[in-house]
């Protein structure tokens, strides 16, 4: 069985969970070919059979993931698919976010015909989102999601939410994403010992609309007027100028890093991580944090709720609610001992989503859909 792993090559957590899968599958034995919408921002390991699809430059536009794809791009994305899942044999292919690989992936199947080319859809959360609001426009992309062999989704929230669209077919599946174990070590580091005197606070994201990355100014902000306090920035995407320009009287106290290919640095400098999405299906870098064992502070959504209980590792506070994230912030740093059992607590919550069950259960999806 030959399996290929579609993605977009960008900083997204979708991205980052099928780089991980792609991984896992090939240090199994599997052979894998990992294919991304341009070159991803993490490296992609030595002996993992890769290939880049429309380059930059090449008259796409590889950034918005969640943005409407016109037919004539589509068209041409289906063809490249097609032509590398008939060079290198690909039996099943595993695409990671429903924008724009649903249509493309049915077109490159179609291309294909009669060869049989098994087609398993996961998706990460932004994109049924974007897709739910607008069903009419979307209509050419639930048809393909509903045509893919399997569909998997990351949580139970998700899961839940496609089944009442009745958008997931007949073979609808919840595999949640994992971190690897290689990157658990990376990122434990030593348990606190006494509050900082200066609090640091990190936020992780691709920067784009749905991150709410502005609502984290505002909460950086009204800290800021409360206590001495630090706001590390990881990541890249077209809300990062509005932030900039919101912060820049906070210099001294914000550092913006751009993209990292791991924050496991980052975080051992943390004294929490902070979100404020407006949708997550599941979180990678909230998983990121609490192996590593640092609290999460994040919006009360689905899919954010299964990866962080709240109370035990991390507070969840009122979605589009600065005041209330700044409140549960200023509870967390006011209590060490809360944050020290937090800190203990997280780790072994994270390892919750391990990396073996759920390579397990995409092997045997693919095993089943391949038959």
């Amino acid at each position: 069985m030959r399996v290929g792993i579609l993605a977009h090559g960008q900083g997204s957590g979708s991205t980052r969970a099928a780089l991980d899968l792609a991984i896992a599958l090939h240090a199994r034995g599997v052979q894998t070919l990992l294919l991304t919408l341009g070159q991803p921002r993490w490296r992609v390991p030595c002996g993992l059979p890769h290939r880049s699809l429309l380059p930059e430059g090449g008259g796409l536009s590889v950034e918005a993931i969640d943005r409407v794809w016109q037919p004539a791009e589509i068209a041409c994305l289906s063809q490249a698919l097609a032509w590398q899942c008939r060079v290198a044999g690909i039996d099943v292919l595993n695409y990671h976010f429903g924008l724009p690989f649903a249509e493309a992936c049915a077109g490159a199947r179609a291309m294909l015909s009669p060869s049989p080319l098994r087609l398993i859809a996961t998706l990460h959360g932004s994109d049924i989102q974007r897709a739910q609001g607008d069903p009419a426009g979307f209509d050419g992309f639930w048809q393909a999601v509903a045509a893919a062999d399997a569909v998997v989704t990351v949580s139970k929230a998700y899961h839940a939410r496609l089944a009442a669209l009745a958008a997931g077919g007949s073979d609808c599946r919840m595999i949640p994403n994992f971190l690897p174990a290689a990157r658990q070590v990376a990122v434990a580091r030593p348990p606190l010992r006494r509050p900082p005197a200066m609090p640091t606070l990190v936020h992780v994201s691709s920067f784009r609309r749905v991150k709410q990355v502005r609502q984290v100014g505002l909460v950086f902000l009204a800290l800021a007027r409360r206590m001495p306090c630090r706001l590390i920035l990881v990541g890249d995407g077209p809300e990062r100028p509005a932030l900039q320009a919101m912060l820049r009287a906070q210099r001294g106290r914000v550092r913006f890093m751009g993209r990292q290919d791991s924050s496991a640095a980052v975080l051992r400098q943390a004294d929490l991580l902070l979100l404020a999405s407006a949708a997550e299906s599941f979180s990678l870098v909230a998983l990121e944090a609490m192996a590593a064992g640092v609290p999460v502070v994040a919006p009360r959504i689905a899919g954010l709720c299964e990866t962080v209980p709240h109370g035990q590792a991390g507070l969840l506070f009122a979605p589009n609610r600065p005041a209330s994230a700044v409140l549960n912030v200023l509870r967390l740093i006011g209590s060490p001992a809360l944050q020290r059992a937090m800190a203990r607590n997280a780790p072994r919550l994270a390892a919750r989503f391990d990396e073996g069950r759920s390579v397990e259960a995409y092997l045997a999806l693919f095993a089943a859909v391949a038959g």
